[in-house]
């Protein structure tokens, strides 16, 4: 009882890693014996003194029903790890189903970054973006200005999340008037490249 009581602490959601297993293969409508040929690899043996090629399956269909029913609980970090990035995994969610989701919120506490952060990474980094040249969509740094509208953007992006019913219409009026002034401002510097 008391472990259980730890573990729903850890793991408010309570979805165990087997039935996360189970809905990320059934949104891919695959078999089980499908997951398992998509799972299996190539490998050099040696029988009878001869190097051969076989098949060899990372995850069977029948040890992958077993974790979806619950019947195979310790699952090994490494076919933790292949089943994540098979099924591309939330990290957050795979952790919590193992009662770890606070690993995961402690380090992301960690490597926060401050909304003045953004601002300066923004301004000391020469960040590529898209722009049209004759037709064609090409990578060109932004200039100064257009970091600070990149950065007035995200700061009316956060000012939209917190309005209320009252002040969204200026907010996202604002918004797309940020957003107009960057893209003429990327067209200008694309007309001034084609002069070049």
């Amino acid at each position: 009882m008391e472990n259980e009581q730890i573990k729903n602490e850890n793991n408010s959601s309570n979805i165990t890693f087997g039935s996360i297993i189970r809905r990320e293969r059934k949104k891919s409508g695959k078999s089980l014996k499908e997951i398992e040929k998509e799972m299996t690899v190539k490998v050099k043996k040696v029988k009878d003194g001869k190097e051969v090629i076989e098949e060899d399956a990372l995850i069977t269909a029948s040890y992958l029903n077993r974790i979806e029913n619950e019947n195979r609980v310790n699952v090994s970090f490494n076919l933790v790890c292949l089943l994540i990035k098979k099924f591309n995994l939330d990290l957050i969610e795979v952790f919590k189903s193992f009662g770890y989701g606070d690993i995961i919120a402690n380090n992301m506490k960690q490597n926060s970054i401050k909304q003045d952060d953004i601002e300066t990474i923004l301004k000391e980094t020469n960040f590529e973006a898209p722009i049209i040249i004759d037709g064609k969509e090409e990578k060109k740094v932004l200039t100064n200005n257009e970091k600070d509208m990149i950065a007035t953007i995200l700061n009316d992006v956060f000012k939209y999340g917190i309005s209320n019913e009252e002040s969204i219409v200026y907010v996202l009026t604002k918004l797309l008037n940020d957003m107009d002034c960057y893209k003429k401002s990327r067209k200008r510097l694309a007309d001034d490249l084609k002069k070049i």
